[in-house]
């Protein structure tokens, strides 16, 4: 949507819907985990900062919509991609219910949701890269019904890059640039539930914060979404 638009379209309003449900699944996955009698405070502290981080996202994502734009402050904002990637581990796990793992460039895994220790700025919308990210997982979680979802963050020259790895059936090479045209589905997944519209979002963020994203075969099988984002000047 450009910053002079103010009658929402379909396609619109269909983009808040799609992400609304994401982030809904992420509150119902730490409202399930609050409801634990073993949670430790830690934990629990953690939950509610998942739902609050949640709801704020939620809050800007209709607001977006409703006022069709974004500020230009926030599009290029500085963000902590660290930050944004540990968030999303986190909310992913509460969500699915699967292992996600997470490996900085320095060899450091986190199993925890702990953040890796290299510092790492880009200029981007926050909102919107938790909103990518956060399609991204919950895309791999639902084709790749078999095991853990591995997350790499790496600095390489002038730009981090983000990986999402899974072990699933992989996308043929021929159909990889059609999955990111709005409501285009594979037809081997005509029967499970979705819009075709995640990768979408997660294109036009990238793009509007002058990154870009790639779809790559996995060794072993699977596939490899790489989201790459240049540092913060």
């Amino acid at each position: 949507m450009s910053e002079s638009s103010t009658t929402l379209t379909t396609a619109d309003l269909a983009l808040c819907a799609h992400d609304l449900r994401g982030i809904l699944t992420v509150i119902a996955g730490y409202s399930a985990l609050l409801r634990r009698d073993d949670l430790s405070s830690s934990d629990r502290e953690a939950a509610h900062d998942g739902i609050d981080a949640a709801i704020a996202r939620a809050d800007a994502l209709v607001g977006d919509t409703l006022s069709g734009r974004v500020s230009a402050h926030r599009m290029r904002q500085r963000v902590d991609l660290h930050e944004v990637v540990t968030r999303a581990v986190a909310d992913a796990r509460v969500a699915t219910g699967r292992e996600v793992t997470l490996t900085s460039d320095n060899g450091v895994r986190s199993d925890t949701g702990e953040s890796p220790p290299t510092h790492a700025v880009v200029g981007a919308d926050p909102v919107a890269l938790a909103r990518v990210l956060e399609n991204i997982l919950s895309i791999a979680a639902k084709y790749a019904p078999g095991g853990p979802l591995d997350v790499t963050l790496t600095a390489s020259g002038a730009e981090f890059v983000v990986e999402i790895a899974d072990r699933g059936p992989g996308i043929p090479a021929p159909e990889r640039d059609a999955v990111f045209e709005p409501f285009f589905r594979l037809e081997r997944d005509a029967e499970k539930p979705g819009t075709g519209l995640g990768l979408v979002v997660v294109r036009g963020a990238i793009e509007s914060a002058g990154g870009r994203v790639d779809l790559l075969e996995r060794d072993g099988g699977g596939t490899v979404v790489r989201v790459t984002l240049p540092r913060a000047s």
